[in-house]
């Protein structure tokens, strides 16, 4: 269900001659640092929240043409950041990955804790892009192994920092950006789910 969410998502946005970055983009001049949308995607229902933006070139160990950040609150009204999806130049998703809390900020919760959020994310209005929410919304179904293993191994990461440098704290530590990512293939899973559907 969530692979035929994305397919039609993206079906219905390349119709009109874009892609998943324009269409965040929604028209907007491309500022890098900036949220797109300005006050990102909220869903009061569901507690979950998105924007895209992207870095200047060379500041990511890898090239896109921008990235999802994906949060949900929690229980206490916490909102905790749970993943980033980058995107390539063709405005496909391409890797996983996770940041250190002083990037993002918020409530910090463990990996157990932030798949079961991720497992609950879901926007479920159609602004500012009906297409746009739904790739977004089914992302975390799709890639729910994917994004739990890039949560498991940003608190490993964290935790190998800490032995190391028990006088710093991890959480703080502008030495440590990216925690963990892994490249993802959406070509390569929506064929393995069609070949294990016969």
């Amino acid at each position: 269900a969530a692979a035929s969410e994305i397919v039609a998502a993206i079906a219905a946005i390349e119709a009109k001659g874009g892609n998943l970055v324009t269409a965040a983009l929604a028209g907007r001049p491309f500022v890098a640092e900036t949220h797109y949308p300005e006050d990102d995607v909220r869903d009061p229902v569901t507690g979950a929240q998105f924007y895209f933006h992207a870095h200047r070139a060379g500041d990511l160990p890898w090239a896109e043409a921008g990235h999802f950040h994906l949060f949900m609150q929690d229980e206490d009204g916490g909102l905790v950041h749970l993943v980033g999806i980058s995107m390539d130049r063709a405005g496909r998703p391409c890797r996983l990955f996770t940041v250190n809390h002083w990037v993002t900020g918020g409530a910090w919760r463990d990996a157990p804790r932030c798949v079961a959020l991720a497992a609950s994310f879901g926007i479920t209005h159609d602004e500012p892009s009906a297409p746009l929410n739904r790739f977004v919304s089914a992302m975390p179904a799709l890639f729910g192994r994917e994004i739990a293993a890039v949560l498991v191994a940003r608190d490993r990461a964290l935790a190998a920092h800490r032995r190391v440098h028990p006088d710093r704290d991890a959480l703080a530590d502008r030495a440590i950006e990216v925690t963990s990512a892994r490249r993802i293939s959406l070509d390569a899973t929506l064929a393995r789910l069609r070949a294990a559907l016969g």
